[in-house]
């Protein structure tokens, strides 16, 4: 069931009144609120319930008995069972044909004939995203920072919530667990909040992120006619995947405002990051936070001396980007990140960090000089994300340093202007882009939601209504348009 269709508003519509008529019966809301979640998820495919199910009654179990261990070396056995399975399960469906073919393709480099034998699976949807939450819990439990539930309906909603169930964002369990054990009331100051959010969603979702795919992105990395027509398409990617998932969030949390359930903030206008640790602090921020406080933490983080920092900071980042799917792009792309990573801790070292917000920047020409730099380094990243081998990877590269058209890739004369009308449309969307930054800033000022404008609620209502026309009319309200992330 896709966010920003017919079938998900039906769906969320008779949720929304289920849960208020049974406020007084906290029971029965709570039996239909999991019901609904299975209901969303097994509207994919049923098949993968019991996959879901799996983790969730597995790492119930692992919780109750980690709690109970009287060693530590049998607390470790314990949750080594947790993520063990859990990997063993996301290893399985998203990257056993991935390590054959690349077994394969590797093997043939050196005259070896191998055939792989595939599974050919499907990926079931969102098993990056509740993997990771469910094994959160598990190793809070481990690290005494709460205590396990004895509730497995109580964590099986925790680990189900259908808001946030397929692509996050990634809850951890003392923030959503508290909220989902009490009454869930639907009430019309966080109804109209949550609307206005999902519509806001939709319209990134729809009016930016599809439109941009479908004109500008798809085309030109199909077969690029030149450098300044792949950088445009790589920046208008960076805008498409970031209207895209945080349009997906913004759906998310509305949903779950509807309901009186807060969820985390994802992004924090990740596009105003003036180095690329701060892009990291802004950027997908239940996923990079799930990495640092579960994995380069662990790992030793910056503890270790400079070679162990270098160490950790690597693994982590070509695992966060083989996270995101089974091609040795993402991993490209990771270890991309992780090395500009590691040259701005190298650069920067231990110093306080610098001023990441123009208010506070000493030099506000250095700090945009600052931000634009940041985000051409992110826009080569988007490259390497985007591509669909990594045969490409040198070809695009080398293009990219040739702005003008390849050779006997298209017309001269009509190359310069093709760019100059793809560039009008990118910065049509950079400039909605902006001005939700903006909103967003001068919201946080006011210690507001962005949602809330201030506008007078004759206004508010014919900006919502024009923007619902133009989703409806303009975008893809209606049509089987899966959002990016759905395939990590």
């Amino acid at each position: 069931m896709l966010f920003c269709t017919y079938p998900y508003f039906l769906f969320l519509l008779v949720v929304l009144v289920l849960m208020r008529a049974t406020e007084r019966v906290g029971s029965v809301q709570r039996i239909l609120l999991l019901a609904a979640s299975n209901v969303f998820y097994g509207y994919w495919d049923w098949r993968f319930l019991g996959l879901i199910w799996l983790t969730t009654v597995m790492d119930f179990a692992v919780a109750l008995l980690t709690e109970r261990q009287l060693t530590a070396r049998r607390r470790k056995l314990v949750l080594a069972v947790s993520i063990v399975v859990n990997l063993a399960l996301l290893g399985l469906f998203k990257y056993f044909d991935f390590f054959q073919d690349s077994a394969a393709r590797m093997l043939a480099g050196f005259g070896i004939e191998y055939d792989p034998w595939l599974l050919r699976v499907t990926l079931p949807v969102g098993i990056s995203f509740y993997v990771f939450q469910s094994m959160s819990y598990v190793i809070d439990v481990y690290r005494g920072r709460m205590k396990a539930t004895k509730s497995l309906f109580e964590f099986a909603q925790f680990v189900m919530y259908f808001p946030q169930l397929v692509a996050g964002p990634i809850e951890r369990a003392p923030h959503l667990m508290p909220q989902l054990a009490g009454v869930l009331r639907v009430r019309l100051p966080n109804l109209l909040s949550g609307l206005l959010l999902i519509l806001w969603g939709c319209v990134k979702k729809a009016l930016v992120a599809d439109l941009l795919g479908a004109y500008l992105v798809d085309d030109i990395f199909q077969d690029p006619k030149g450098g300044l027509h792949l950088w445009i398409a790589t920046a208008a990617f960076g805008l498409q995947i970031y209207a895209d998932f945080s349009g997906y969030c913004d759906v998310a949390r509305g949903s779950s405002r509807c309901l009186g359930v807060e969820l985390v903030e994802n992004f924090e206008a990740p596009y105003f990051a003036a180095n690329i640790a701060d892009f990291w602090r802004r950027w997908h921020v239940s996923l990079s936070s799930w990495f640092r406080d579960y994995l380069y933490i662990p790992l030793g983080g910056n503890r270790g001396g400079q070679l162990a920092t270098v160490r950790n900071l690597a693994i982590t980042m070509l695992l966060c980007g083989l996270w995101h799917g089974a091609k040795w792009t993402f991993v490209l792309w990771g270890a991309w990140h992780g090395a500009l990573l590691l040259l701005h801790r190298l650069a920067v070292g231990d110093k306080r960090r610098a001023a990441v917000d123009i208010e506070t920047a000493p030099n506000k020409l250095v700090f945009v000089a600052k931000v634009l730099g940041t985000f051409v380094l992110v826009t080569y990243g988007w490259m390497l994300f985007r591509i669909n081998h990594d045969a490409q990877i040198g070809p695009y590269t080398a293009a990219l340093f040739h702005l003008g058209p390849l050779p006997g890739a298209v017309d001269v004369e009509r190359y310069w202007p093709q760019a100059a009308s793809m560039g009008w449309s990118l910065l049509a969307a950079a400039a909605v882009i902006f001005a939700a930054h903006a909103l967003q800033r001068r919201a946080d000022r006011r210690g507001e939601q962005i949602e809330d404008l201030g506008l007078h609620p004759v206004a508010l209502g014919a900006c919502c209504g024009i923007l619902a026309a133009a989703t409806i009319l303009f975008g893809s309200l209606g049509a089987r348009t899966p959002f990016l992330y759905f395939q990590f």
